[in-house]
């Protein structure tokens, strides 16, 4: 979220990432030779500590009918857009970010105020997006 709106809007304890399944093995062995604890989750998922900032992947492939999937979860089926190549900056960072539609569908929410809070931070982050784009 924070890529997209340009600006670091609160403090996080975690990183959440997407890459192809293909890259798995070599970001595993990567960031544990940089010295982060590798901690297993599923097939689709690995998360790593370091400094007390958890790092999650999730791991995507495309389908047999091409769609976008999580890995190990074939009816979990993304957007066609959710992986738009665009990059983003934020303080000399650059990276691809999930489509912000994409983000609203994988969200879970335990609470309205939550939901809400969110939303409005999600279509903020779009109306930028697509402001971008022109």
């Amino acid at each position: 979220m924070d890529f997209l709106l340009g600006k670091i809007t609160r403090s996080h304890s975690d990183i959440d990432l997407v890459t192809w399944i293909q890259h798995r093995e070599h970001l595993e062995q990567a960031l544990v030779n940089d010295g982060f604890q590798l901690k297993p989750v599923s097939e689709f998922q690995t998360d790593f500590l370091k400094n007390n900032v958890n790092v999650s992947f999730v791991f995507v492939r495309y389908s047999d009918n091409g769609d976008i999937v999580a890995n190990g979860f074939p009816e979990w089926v993304w957007r066609k857009d959710a992986l738009p190549m665009r990059p983003y900056n934020l303080r000399g960072i650059s990276m691809n970010v999930l489509n912000p539609y994409q983000l609203l569908e994988e969200k879970k929410f335990t609470n309205k105020e939550q939901e809400g809070h969110f939303v409005q931070r999600i279509l903020k982050a779009w109306k930028l997006f697509k402001r971008s784009l022109m």
